[in-house]
């Protein structure tokens, strides 16, 4: 399970706390954080040294961080939080699994992305400042993502929003989803099988290694390992930031692109901000 937190404007945030996420967590890390009125938004899939080194710049801003544990699409860039929305005003993390937006699991794309393409981006262009200040949207967003789910959500106004807040902890003025990331507390027992969500499409076993900080899916009918990497796909399509569309391009265009939007997109934010759209 993932870990997503909330770090308000001169709370700080400790090197030994977000390394303990990152080793529990090792399939991606990022951030967002305001600005001058703006969103700046980092993510990468290992070194936590130069990723804290990032973070550390910003200690007197807001910011919302995420560390990922992969459990539908595969390990990328593509699919590390935050996320962002509505011509990147507002990102947000999650934490938790999405059952009813699980994506096939030979999918690229993990639950959050389907998530954020079939219902929050929706919700946030035609409501924007909704997420955060409609508690009957709020908790409407807390009952369609279910308990164990959590959401932050911050723009570049520095407005926030964490959904399913009671679920999570605050320590030293920082919220934290879980405190599954904590060595401090009495070690977690697993049995020899586990069954999650309401389908029971995922059931399997489930091990934990404490050193490697891996967990492991292997669906029973399939034998599918759901913890897949993008280095096992070559071929693998860079997916826009707007629209959750592959977009064809080279590896070497990718690993240089730092603005994943693809032309239909950046064509639609030109003309909007023409004012040919309304």
């Amino acid at each position: 399970m993932c870990v997503a937190i909330y770090k308000p404007k001169n709370a700080t945030v400790e090197f030994d706390k977000l390394q303990l996420c990152s080793e529990t967590n090792p399939d991606g890390m990022g951030f967002a954080v305001r600005v001058k009125n703006k969103l700046l938004v980092h993510r990468q899939l290992e070194d936590f040294s130069s990723f804290f080194k990032l973070v550390n710049q910003y200690q007197n801003n807001q910011m919302i961080i995420h560390f990922r544990i992969g459990t539908h699409g595969v390990v990328s860039r593509q699919n590390c939080h935050p996320f962002v929305m509505n011509s990147k005003s507002i990102a947000f993390v999650h934490n938790g699994i999405l059952s009813k937006y699980a994506p096939k699991l030979s999918s690229k794309v993990s639950d959050t992305v389907m998530f954020r393409k079939t219902m929050l981006e929706p919700l946030v262009r035609k409501y924007p400042e909704a997420v955060f200040r409609d508690k009957k949207i709020i908790r409407l967003l807390g009952e369609a993502i279910g308990s164990g789910n959590k959401l932050v959500l911050l723009d570049h106004k520095g407005n926030h929003s964490i959904i399913n807040e009671d679920e999570g902890t605050t320590i030293k003025g920082v919220w934290y989803s879980n405190e599954n990331w904590r060595d401090d507390l009495p070690t977690w027992q697993f049995g020899s099988t586990w069954n999650y969500g309401n389908t029971g499409a995922y059931q399997g076993s489930k091990k934990y290694n404490k050193r490697s900080s891996r967990f492991k899916y292997n669906n029973k009918r399939s034998g599918y390992d759901a913890v897949a990497y993008d280095r096992d796909y070559p071929e693998l399509e860079t997916l826009c930031e707007l629209c959750c569309q592959p977009m064809q391009v080279t590896p070497e265009e990718r690993a240089k692109s730092y603005e994943d939007i693809c032309l239909d997109c950046c064509d639609e934010i030109l003309r909007e901000q023409s004012g040919q759209l309304d």
